[in-house]
């Protein structure tokens, strides 16, 4: 009788662990935000003449965007102000120039990292020694790197590599998903899962997701601009994942190379970290078919709403606002920079100043709504700052930057993409 019983609950646990393991895939659920919030932007510029802008940092008194435009590939702007003071790494294959960047980076100390693919050369700027005299001085040094490299985060005296390994080939058999190597470029850690695992969904989200990775290089966390999967790792150790949380389910069309699924869904367009805090200009419901067949005129917001976690992967507020965000930084007192973009494409520079007595748009008391922020007259410049950007406007009045940069030609999208609001073209044409 008792072998009998136990004969019965033995199947009956087999019966249970087939349904579970018959179930495919993770169950997504929409983050459930503790606090909401409005945020109004304040414009620091008129349209600007960079296109393809992919990156915003704050350093100092500076914003320094990526994006073409003037012949070259980094710009420098007043923070306060918005106005523009220099620009570096020129567009080409001479000395201190790059062809095709795979990302940039910023650390702590200063240090402007970026890595020109192509070129396989690896360019730094010392951002302090630029602010000083109003002139980059770039150094260039041949690196190597493998062809299915997608970023390269200088991380002390190691470097992270992020690769595209979503199809094993004779090129990348040898090479994981994350790989963190030290000084000799010896492999010391090696990160190879997916959280999704359908080939059409990995080939589309995992070309080049948005990354970020904290100011003192101890996580990192990367998300999906089509659906909304939000991974956080530990680099203290290795490579070591600390949460997967997911939020929205990929879908793609298996049919043309720019058809959407009825589906389909972005979230993150971009991701920045703080030392607690991640943050991400958010979308996670309009539907991407819907959202082009829409006339332009007509087309609502999208990747209006900032979304922050914690490394986590805790959803813990989100603010809405009154702009398209293509990228965003958030700077030491909590102001939120970010590059913004209107029905036509064109690109401006704006900020969310933090109300009184709130350092950072970090979790409190959760409450409703915020009353959104309003414009406010820029705080005047120290001594230092004022003598500082008159030795840098010099770099501003040469043939090359055009002191009126709103009459400077801009980048356009393909003929396909143009008068879209979405960042999807330019994703799409980036390597």
């Amino acid at each position: 009788m008792g072998l009998s019983k136990n004969i019965r609950v033995f199947s009956m646990v087999l019966s249970c662990l087939g349904g579970c393991s018959s179930q495919e895939g993770p169950l997504y659920a929409p983050p459930e935000f503790g606090c909401e919030r409005s945020g109004k932007f304040e414009l620091l510029t008129g349209e600007l003449p960079v296109g393809n802008v992919t990156d915003i940092w704050e350093y100092g008194p500076v914003l320094i965007v990526q994006g073409s435009g003037g012949g070259f590939l980094f710009h420098v702007f007043d923070k306060r102000s918005g106005e523009p003071l220099c620009g570096f790494v020129r567009n080409g294959r001479g000395p201190g120039e790059a062809v095709s960047l795979l990302n940039a980076h910023l650390g702590e100390d200063g240090v402007f990292t970026c890595y020109d693919y192509r070129a396989r050369n690896v360019l730094t700027v010392h951002a302090d020694s630029m602010l000083a005299r109003g002139v980059a001085a770039v150094a260039t040094e041949r690196y190597e790197m493998p062809d299915c490299c997608r970023a390269i985060v200088p991380l002390g005296g190691k470097r992270l590599y992020m690769n595209r390994t979503v199809v094993k080939n004779e090129h990348t058999e040898t090479i994981s998903r994350l790989e963190l190597k030290d000084a000799g470029n010896r492999v010391v850690s090696r990160y190879d899962t997916y959280p999704a695992v359908d080939r059409e969904i990995l080939l589309r989200i995992y070309g080049l997701p948005p990354f970020a990775v904290s100011p003192d290089g101890r996580r990192l966390a990367v998300g999906t601009l089509t659906g909304g999967i939000l991974e956080t790792f530990s680099l203290e150790r290795g490579i070591e994942p600390l949460a997967t949380r997911y939020l929205v389910e990929p879908h793609v069309s298996t049919g043309e190379a720019f058809a959407f699924d009825e589906r389909e869904v972005n979230c993150f367009v971009d991701l920045f970290a703080t030392r607690d805090r991640i943050y991400a200009p958010y979308d996670g419901e309009l539907r991407v078919k819907e959202f082009f067949e829409t006339p332009v005129e007509r087309r609502p917001l999208q990747f209006h709403r900032i979304a922050v976690f914690d490394w986590d992967g805790h959803a813990l507020e989100r603010i809405t606002t009154d702009w398209n965000i293509r990228a965003m930084c958030v700077g030491a007192d909590g102001t939120i920079y970010a590059a913004l973009y209107d029905n036509l494409s064109r690109v401006f520079l704006g900020r969310i100043v933090p109300s009184e007595g709130r350092r950072a748009f970090a979790p409190s008391i959760p409450h409703t709504v915020a009353p959104s922020v309003t414009r406010r007259r820029p705080l005047p410049p120290s001594e230092q700052e004022q003598s500082l950007r008159r030795s840098m406007r010099t770099i501003v009045r040469t043939p090359d930057t055009p002191v009126h940069w709103r009459q400077h030609p801009r980048s356009t999208p393909p003929t396909a993409w143009a008068g879209t609001t979405s960042p999807l073209w330019w994703k799409r044409q980036r390597r």
